[in-house]
């Protein structure tokens, strides 16, 4: 007699559906202006269900609804952990305009990065000066720096090296054309917070070198070369 089979009632790939819910959560928190309270009552009532109504239907559908709210969550989350002296909300909330001459200080998180007719820099920062005003920062900057062998200061950089830059930070595009991803949503992917270029390297003034983990240093550079 040949055997029954019965028909399964779960996804094939349920890992799929959640991912898909979770990042339909997040587009739904970045497009629409969803109470927090709501969608933490959301997401206590759909686990309640999932637990009462498990392995049902009722109950897959809880978890998957489940799964959106907790994508909302977790960008209302992400959004609201960054601190208001960061590089990026000083600049999206308007206190300093994009582009406008600035000094910005901070230490090296990495060694120089090579790259064709300079150098990156990624610095930590802690403080922007504008207009005869100090500010205390937070937040990563990406810099290039052009460099020639008449200017060789760069090459002093080392991990955790302090310097003080004049540029005109970015986290806007001068222009944008339709269907291109914003600026500065590709910054904020990357952390950094804002990006600049100097017209020499002479606008990069090294203060000093911060004493740091030996080992740590050494992979960096190692990531440098």
């Amino acid at each position: 007699m040949p055997a029954v089979r019965t028909p399964t009632n779960f996804s094939a790939a349920p890992l799929v559906t959640l991912a898909t819910a979770f990042a339909i959560g997040v587009l739904g928190g970045n497009f629409l202006a969803i109470d927090l309270y709501l969608l933490v009552v959301g997401a206590v009532l759909t686990c309640a269900i999932a637990i009462a109504f498990r392995g049902s239907s009722i109950g897959v559908t809880a978890v998957v609804l489940g799964f959106v709210a907790a994508g909302s969550l977790s960008l209302i989350a992400e959004r609201q952990s960054i601190s208001p002296d960061r590089i990026r909300s000083i600049y999206d909330t308007g206190r300093v305009a994009s582009a406008i001459p600035v000094e910005i200080e901070g230490v090296l998180s990495t060694f120089p990065e090579a790259a064709f007719e300079g150098s990156f820099l990624t610095l930590s920062t802690t403080q922007l000066s504008v207009r005869g005003e100090q500010i205390r920062t937070s937040g990563r900057v990406r810099v290039f720096v052009p460099t020639t062998e008449a200017e060789s200061g760069i090459a002093r950089l080392i991990y955790r090296s302090s310097v003080r830059v004049a540029c005109h930070l970015q986290r806007e595009d001068e222009y944008q054309n339709p269907g291109v991803t914003p600026r500065r949503e590709i910054l904020d992917r990357q952390g950094i917070d804002a990006t600049c270029s100097v017209k020499s390297a002479l606008l990069v003034e090294h203060l000093a070198d911060e004493r740091v983990f030996i080992p740590l240093a050494f992979i960096y550079r190692s990531r440098a070369d």
